[in-house]
C-alpha cells in the first residue's frame, strides 16, 4: 500500500504548468528591438525569466533610472496583454498531472514573479484555477525568488511543515528558493534553464517533463 509522501505541491508558472517561455521570448525580442538594445542584452534578458521585470531590469541597466526601468516593464506587459493567452499553452501533460494529484489529496499553489493578473487570466482560461490555492504574483509579496518569503509564507498559512512540501520549477530561481526554504525541490527541463544548468544547482530531482514528478509523491 502506498501513501503521499508530500502533502503540499508548490509550482512554477512560466516554463513549468504553461508552455510560455517561446511566448514571453518573443515578447522580449520586440521590446528589445524597440528600445534598440544590443544583442548582448537581449541574451541576458532571456536568462533572467523567473524574477520580476523590475528586477530584471535593475540587473540588465544598473546605472539605469528608475523610471526608465517601469517604462520598459510596462510596455512589456502591454504586449503582454495584446498577446494574450493563446501563445502560453499548457504542456502536454499539465491536467492530467494536476489531476492525479487533487486525486491524491496533494494541496497544490502557485508561487511565480508574473502578476497574478496574467496567472489568473491563464488559469481561467485553462479552467484550472480550482487547483490552486494560494496563487502569490509579484505584487503579494515582499521579497521576491530566490528569496524564500513566499514559500515560507505558504507553510505558514497553509500549517505544512517544510518536510511535507515540494516545489516544482524550471529556473534556477526556483532551486535556489525551495533550497532556502528548506523543502524538497524538483527542477524540469522544460523552460527557461536547460537540463546541465539546473543540475549544477543540484535539486533533489531533475526531469524532463511534469509527468514525471507523479511517482515522487508516492513512498511506499
Amino acid at each position: 500500500m502506498s501513501s503521499i509522501l508530500y502533502k503540499l505541491a508548490i509550482f512554477d508558472f512560466d516554463g513549468t504548468l504553461v508552455d510560455s517561455v517561446p511566448g514571453m521570448t518573443s515578447i522580449i525580442r520586440q521590446v528589445a528591438q524597440e528600445y534598440r538594445m544590443p544583442p548582448s542584452i537581449l541574451e541576458k534578458w532571456i536568462t533572467l525569466i523567473g524574477i520580476p521585470l523590475e528586477d530584471q531590469m535593475k540587473i540588465l541597466f544598473p546605472n539605469g533610472k528608475e523610471v526608465f526601468w517601469q517604462e520598459v516593464a510596462k510596455r512589456y506587459r502591454t504586449v503582454y496583454d495584446i498577446v494574450g493567452v493563446k501563445d502560453f499553452p499548457l504542456f502536454f501533460d499539465t491536467v492530467r498531472v494536476l489531476e492525479s494529484l487533487d486525486e491524491k489529496g496533494v494541496q497544490m499553489a502557485i508561487l511565480s514573479s508574473k502578476q497574478r493578473r496574467f496567472i489568473e487570466k491563464v488559469l481561467n482560461h485553462h479552467n484550472l484555477s480550482h487547483f490552486f490555492n494560494p496563487v502569490l504574483g509579484s505584487e503579494d509579496i515582499s521579497n521576491h525568488k530566490p528569496h524564500p518569503e513566499g514559500v515560507l509564507r505558504m507553510l505558514e498559512t497553509l500549517s505544512i511543515k517544510p518536510e511535507e512540501a515540494i516545489f516544482i520549477g524550471d529556473s534556477l530561481f526556483d532551486v535556489e528558493v525551495a533550497q532556502r526554504a528548506n523543502v524538497c525541490v524538483v527542477a524540469v527541463s522544460t523552460g527557461t534553464h536547460d537540463r546541465d544548468t539546473l543540475k549544477r544547482f543540484e535539486p533533489d530531482y531533475l526531469v524532463t517533463s511534469l509527468q514525471e514528478i507523479l511517482p515522487i509523491f508516492l513512498a511506499a
